[in-house]
């Protein structure tokens, strides 16, 4: 070590020693939980730093347990935890002490003993034997190296790679996540990444270093490099091949990755976004540009090029399952996304043929779980519906294994998510009636359910409870005066059992190419096979409010409770689901039925949504807060004008 003092974090280094001195225990998560609150980014910085979809580009690598992982520059030790937990063997190499002994404490709390950390990172040699590892991470490093050394910072990162390369083992592979120099946004003025400068990165080298000298007094020494770039940059360094991917929208923090040498991946993500002509041009335009303006890449290189990686396996499993005896089938990517629900999800298609699978990796043992009882909700749902509702809900999902990793895979139903027929964020009517008509069919006693029938609280039974209990934690108002408003509108009869989605909003319908016809319903992890009615009419109505509007849920709810109904564009759908329903409509009984579904979402998304809803006061900002202004007046019978929630 060159300088033993060395610091580099989001913190200042006496807070990041604080917080070592009160995991001294060896329970890290309520002191850092306490830090992160202090932090003006809390919820980014809370992501960054545990959130294991920032590793959903494993499968872009080989993949087996017991692989060697060298993750350099490890930082919050994010890789390094997703890869342990996969059986690899992991060194976690940084400069930083701190955060070195933090990723201790926290491996000794998870039991992960295939970690070993080591500090370093400021010499011009790697501290390892010729062909230590199988796989080497440089995520948002490469451009750093030239800071610690002289000399021509093209020509330093030149000697790391070949470092890199000389580690690595013959079969070995590299990933490398880092900006791109001609990032479209760097055109539209946005500063740098690294210098925060603008337009920097954009000029020629010469250039470039002149303003940075004006600007700072310093040569500019953080260099990062086109698409080309990079791959010629790898394999100069003794990699036989180097292949370019595109995370959406950056590498940081990412839920989709577009393929440049599979181009349908990229036209398929830019044709959700629209269907007009002009969004159409967009689309040409955009695909043909991505690999060059993308903001960001992941490069993998690979010391020989015959080596595949988990995806390509994947593939191939599929067709060799699923193509029969037909020669010369192959199992086409359509589709990378990182879910909300914690699962990185691929589309394939078998061509020839042209028929389509989901496949899913959960990332944890609770996604796990969901989808494993997605396939058992499914199941029942086919047994008891219609063949208008089995033609519409996606078959259960098979159980597979590869190479150490679970998956699910099921038949992919055809159609557009109802996001692309939004208008400024806003659901047109032809999509609403589509949501009204399919949920009227899954009143169970359309299913052919002897016990079609049921009091409320039955119904929503632990969800409430959850969402209750909050509520009372946060705001101070008693869950049992709460629960006895709501029981003023609900208790006075039995309301018909549905069989709830749990998640039914536009990203989970497929439309037609016209958007006019129903063809699918996807995604049912979160079902709920006794539910109360009208909560999914009302996720459909609200959510895209909150999505792409931007809104808050409390403040939706308290400006519905002081209308005593939905806006004017959503109410005639509310009527015509509860007249069809049979259920009289009262301005009261809607009240009561917002802060329902309000109560319900939080306990959803507490016992069965993404890990990432289970942390702190961003959530508590979002969900919970705001309904301080109108909660006391809904508990004592009255309704008032919230006053709009301030964005934070």
């Amino acid at each position: 070590m060159r300088d033993s003092a060395y610091y580099f974090g989001e913190v200042s280094q006496p807070r990041m020693q604080q917080l070592l001195r009160e995991c001294a225990g060896g329970d890290w998560q309520p002191p850092f939980e306490r830090m992160i609150r202090e932090m003006k980014y809390g919820l980014y910085h809370r992501r960054y730093a545990l959130s294991e979809r920032r590793a959903s580009w494993w499968p872009l690598l080989a993949f087996r347990p017991g692989m060697r992982v060298l993750d350099y520059g490890c930082g919050w030790g994010v890789m390094s935890f997703s890869y342990a937990r996969r059986h690899a063997e992991v060194t976690a190499y940084d400069l930083c002490q701190e955060r070195l002994q933090f990723l201790q404490i926290r491996a000794v709390s998870e039991g992960l003993s295939n970690i070993t950390f080591v500090r370093g990172g400021d010499a011009p040699s790697l501290p390892f034997p010729d062909s230590s590892f199988d796989l080497v991470f440089l995520i948002g490093v490469l451009e750093w190296i030239p800071t610690s050394f002289g000399g021509s910072p093209l020509e330093v990162q030149k000697h790391f790679l070949r470092e890199i390369a000389r580690i690595l083992s013959p079969t070995g592979q590299l990933l490398l996540a880092i900006e791109n120099r001609f990032n479209w946004y760097y055109f539209l003025g946005q500063p740098e990444d690294h210098t925060h400068m603008r337009f920097i990165s954009l000029l020629p080298r010469p250039l470039a270093n002149a303003y940075s000298r004006l600007r700072t007094g310093k040569p500019l020494r953080n260099l990062t490099h086109s698409n080309r770039a990079y791959q010629n940059l790898l394999r100069g360094a003794g990699f036989d091949s180097a292949r370019t991917f595109l995370p959406i929208s950056d590498y940081r923090l990412f839920n989709r990755v577009l393929d440049p040498e599979n181009r349908s991946t990229i036209s398929d993500f830019f044709t959700e976004r629209g269907t007009s002509s002009f969004e159409s041009l967009k689309k040409w335009a955009k695909t043909l540009a991505a690999p060059t303006l993308a903001p960001s890449f992941f490069v993998v290189g690979r010391r020989k090029a015959s080596v595949p990686s988990f995806l390509e396996e994947l593939g191939q499993a599929l067709s060799e399952k699923f193509g029969g005896r037909e020669p010369n089938v192959h199992a086409r990517l359509t589709r990378y996304q990182v879910t909300r629900g914690d699962a990185i999800l691929f589309g394939f298609k078998l061509e020839p043929g042209g028929r389509g699978f989901i496949v899913h990796i959960p990332m944890n043992n609770a996604a796990n779980a969901r989808f494993i009882f997605a396939g058992q909700t499914l199941r029942l749902l086919r047994e008891l519906s219609s063949a208008i509702v089995q033609s519409l809900v996606p078959t259960p999902p098979s159980s597979e294994h590869l190479n150490g990793i679970d998956y699910f895979v099921q038949s992919m139903l055809l159609g557009h998510p109802a996001t692309r027929f939004l208008r400024n964020g806003k659901l047109d009517d032809s999509s609403k009636a589509h949501a009204v008509s399919f949920l009227l069919q899954l009143r169970l006693s359309n299913l052919d359910s002897g016990d079609n029938e049921s009091g409320w609280e039955r119904l929503v039974g632990s969800d409430l409870d959850c969402g209750l209990a909050i509520v009372e934690r946060e705001l101070g108002i008693p869950a049992h005066e709460i629960r006895t408003q709501l029981s003023k509108h609900l208790s006075a009869r039995k309301w018909p059992v549905v069989f709830g989605h749990g998640d039914f909003w536009a990203g989970n319908l497929l439309l037609s190419d016209d958007g006019q016809k129903l063809l699918g319903v996807i995604d049912w992890d979160r079902a709920i096979p006794r539910g109360m009615p009208l909560l999914d009419l009302i996720h459909f109505l609200v959510y895209p409010k909150i999505e792409f509007g931007h809104r808050k849920l409390p403040d939706i709810v308290g400006e519905t409770l002081a209308r005593g109904g939905f806006e004017d564009s959503d109410q005639p759908f509310i009527e015509s689901y509860l007249n069809q329903m049979r259920i009289p409509v009262s301005r009261d009984l809607v009240r009561a039925f917002i802060v329902l579904y309000w109560l319900t979402s939080m306990g959803v998304s507490r016992s069965r949504g993404a890990s990432e809803s289970l942390f702190g006061e961003d959530w508590m900002r979002d969900f919970v807060t705001p309904a301080s202004g109108w909660l006391p007046d809904f508990v004592r019978g009255r309704s008032s004008v919230p006053t709009p929630t301030e964005t934070l």
